[in-house]
């Protein structure tokens, strides 16, 4: 799965993943891209097939400034 999202300046990309919700920033999974851009995408993989997961993503900027979504949620394919 690709987690695409942008941003109005450059930042960097962080996904968190879990098949449980909330997502727990703290334990779960994630992918880091140090990067910095203004569009983002991250590859999760290893994914169960016919799995629901949820993921929440955040990017932080130059000056530190760090933007985190809500939490959203995709199902693999069978």
């Amino acid at each position: 799965a690709v987690v695409t999202w942008t941003t109005n300046v450059a930042a960097d990309s962080t996904v968190w993943f879990s098949t449980a919700t909330p997502v727990n920033q703290d334990a779960d999974p994630m992918i880091t891209d140090t990067a910095e851009v203004t569009g983002h995408s991250l590859t999760l993989t290893d994914l169960e097939a016919g799995t629901t997961y949820f993921y929440v993503v955040a990017s932080k900027d130059a000056m530190g400034n760090i933007a985190t979504s809500d939490e959203f949620s995709f199902t693999t394919p069978s």
